[in-house]
């Protein structure tokens, strides 16, 4: 990373506010397998996470978006969400999430709508509820989508039909409303090539206050992209999708597994 002046700032605290769409699903624990790392096996749920956010507020990264996809996974005693990909339109936003915790982060294109409104500094006039575009019946739609190379790797539609509370025990039907944490492969190569830095690290999450919280029917649909194929996590059955306006805290990661120590593994499939 850049030394002089650092690009980002060592953690902890990374703090973000801002907008998030989120929908939860779940699909097929065969494909869930072949896309997580040994030793991590998908979770019992199958349950597959997929974001898009705008954050007006961040430090270090100022404003930015980003998107991320989570596969819930269990290592002994830890069941956390692996994420395999995230996209970040701030390049100190991937610098500090990639080379110190070890987020798979690539520069996208992220954007959120909102009655065909952009979301962006300043908000839509009524964001969100006083939008004067819904679809049929009065729902009114947000949307996320999630571009990279031209390609719109995934695009979130939710049906803002429910307002949710914090202390609601479930976030979605089947999804429990529980602290966030999440499992990254972090992977940096020596000068040579050979790795220097292969292990799994469990990154909290803690969240603050939920300023605004909605909820309903979602859908997803995916672009085919041989570089990043989330196409492959085809939903089997949605759960849900959701809005927050929310503050998150990411504090200190740590290493779960260390593929350099282990006996007998010097690789990462």
């Amino acid at each position: 990373m850049p030394a002089y002046p650092p690009i980002t700032k060592p953690p902890p605290p990374y703090f973000f506010k801002g907008h998030t769409l989120t929908i939860f699903y779940q699909s097929d624990p065969k494909v869930l397998r072949e896309m997580l790392p040994e030793p991590l096996e998908p979770a019992p749920s199958n349950l597959v996470t997929i974001d898009a956010q705008y954050l007006p507020w961040s430090f270090p990264c100022g404003p930015c978006s980003e998107g991320g996809v989570y596969i819930a996974a269990k290592y002994k005693d830890i069941v956390a969400d692996y994420c395999p990909f995230m996209f970040m339109d701030s390049d100190v936003g991937v610098y500090g999430g990639r080379e110190i915790y070890g987020y798979p982060k690539e520069i996208g294109n992220i954007s959120l709508t909102f009655g065909g409104q952009a979301l962006e500094h300043p908000m839509p006039h009524g964001f969100p509820l006083s939008s004067p575009h819904s679809e049929p019946g009065g729902r009114e739609i947000m949307s996320g989508v999630v571009s990279r190379c031209g390609i719109d790797l995934y695009k979130i539609n939710v049906a803002l039909v429910e307002k949710g509370k914090p202390d609601d025990r479930e976030i979605v039907p089947g999804v429990p409303r529980v602290p966030a944490k999440h499992i990254v492969l972090k992977m940096i190569p020596n000068v040579d090539g050979k790795p220097l830095i292969r292990q799994l690290n469990l990154v909290p999450l803690e969240q603050g206050n939920v300023l605004e919280e909605w909820k309903g029917p979602a859908t997803i649909s995916f672009g085919e992209s041989p570089s990043d194929p989330i196409y492959k996590l085809k939903p089997v059955k949605v759960l849900g999708g959701v809005y927050q306006n929310v503050e998150i805290w990411l504090g200190t990661g740590k290493v779960i597994y260390d593929y350099l120590k282990a006996p007998g593994s010097q690789a990462v499939r």
